[in-house]
């Protein structure tokens, strides 16, 4: 069939992580569940709560990320801050993603908030 990634919760720490469901890994059609720690988990053994990305609050995708970049255990703290500000950096393109998707206004401007989305995307990407 095929493999593909999904939100599950970790059997062990009840941590929800984008795993990797993988086909064929247990025999024919039966799949094997990979998290990012390296823990791999039968569904038809072990219970696995899934859900869709669209069920999480951007916090929560937030956290997610950044606990996936410090799953492997990084060498230094200059190591962690780097993977945390990557998260942050792929969070921000998430959101100017969405937010240049708003319907607009026929001048350019989101109705919502009344902002160009060029403007959106230079406060966005602008160092704090």
């Amino acid at each position: 069939m095929s493999t593909y990634s999904k939100q599950t919760k970790h059997p062990v720490t009840g941590e929800w992580h984008e795993a990797t469901w993988i086909d064929d890994f247990y025999g024919r059609h039966n799949y094997g569940v990979q998290f990012p720690d390296g823990g791999t988990y039968n569904p038809e053994k072990t219970k696995l709560e899934t859900r869709d990305d669209e069920q999480m609050t951007s916090t929560e995708k937030i956290d997610e990320m950044v606990r996936d970049f410090c799953s492997v255990a990084p060498k230094s703290k200059s190591e962690v801050r780097q993977r945390i500000s990557q998260a942050i950096k792929e969070a921000e393109q998430s959101l100017i993603k969405q937010i240049l998707a708003l319907p607009t206004h026929p001048a350019g401007y989101a109705k919502e908030r009344m902002i160009s989305p060029s403007d959106i995307e230079k406060i966005l990407l602008t160092d704090k």
